[in-house]
């Protein structure tokens, strides 16, 4: 924008068009008109020069077909100037949301919504099942090496816990807060049981033979479930049965069946 010396109008905003072509100046036009729309100068100056008057021809055209022009005419005093006259712009003029039109769109809303929300619901609990999976996973291969780590410093304990009922014996993983598993390996590190759970998911899987790292899959995840490990943990002979001491009996456990020892008096 630039101002130009004619007393009368050199207060006002202009543009100069010289040594643009015609559809440069329709464009560099409406830029202006639309930028002193919205600084609400609302009389503005164009100068496009006199020339063959190809130029005055494409502004007036152009200014005619613009809806924010209110009038435009000739600088008396200079031809190659013209003054345009644009129209406020009030709310009044403005059309808000008719009843109909705003039930419309919160109908419309509503039902995008009903789309959207099960699918990112969906797209969280996989994402959230498979961050536990892999948790799983990763309490699998660190089963081994703690127990190849514990037993060349002399400890053969076999039975790795975090439980609910606040005992544990903990693998050398950082603990995290309402998660608890019970971990047992054979005498070579291999998993034998494996129970993991959180507030929200669990598994529970058990092989006398040895659990297969392909044994543990995503689709064997279920339901939260109870997670103890009793008061601590001692190794039978029969390196396939594991019992737990607890306050009130022994208890040994071959995976799947299980049967109470009583305690013996001492």
């Amino acid at each position: 924008m630039k101002r130009i010396d004619d007393p009368f109008i050199s207060i006002f905003p202009s543009i100069d068009l010289h040594g643009f072509d015609r559809v440069t100046a329709r464009i560099k036009t409406e830029e202006f008109i639309n930028d002193n729309l919205k600084l609400k100068n609302y009389k503005v100056i164009v100068i496009h020069g006199i020339g063959t008057g190809s130029l005055k021809e494409e502004v007036h055209n152009f200014l005619r077909s613009n809806k924010s022009v209110l009038s435009f005419k000739l600088d008396n005093q200079n031809n190659g100037v013209t003054i345009v006259d644009l129209k406020e712009q009030s709310m009044k003029n403005k059309k808000g949301f008719t009843l109909t039109e705003l039930l419309a769109v919160i109908a419309l809303i509503g039902i995008i919504m009903l789309l959207i929300v099960p699918n990112v619901l969906g797209t969280f609990n996989s994402a959230s099942k498979q961050l536990f999976y892999d948790e799983v996973l990763s309490l699998y291969n660190n089963a081994y090496t703690t127990y190849i780590y514990r037993s060349s410093e002399g400890d053969y304990t076999k039975t790795f816990c975090v439980g609910k009922d606040g005992n544990k014996n903990p693998m050398d993983v950082e603990e995290k807060e309402n998660f608890y598993y019970n971990v047992t390996v054979d005498e070579y590190g291999n998993v034998l049981s494996l129970q993991v759970s959180n507030d929200k998911y669990g598994i529970n899987l058990s092989d006398a033979s040895g659990l297969k790292k392909k044994d543990v899959k995503l689709s064997k995840v279920g339901d939260p479930m109870e997670v103890t490990c009793g008061a601590g943990a001692v190794l039978p002979e029969d390196d396939k049965l594991v019992c737990i001491i607890t306050d009130t009996k022994r208890e040994c456990r071959l995976f799947d069946f299980s049967y109470e020892v009583p305690n013996e008096k001492a």
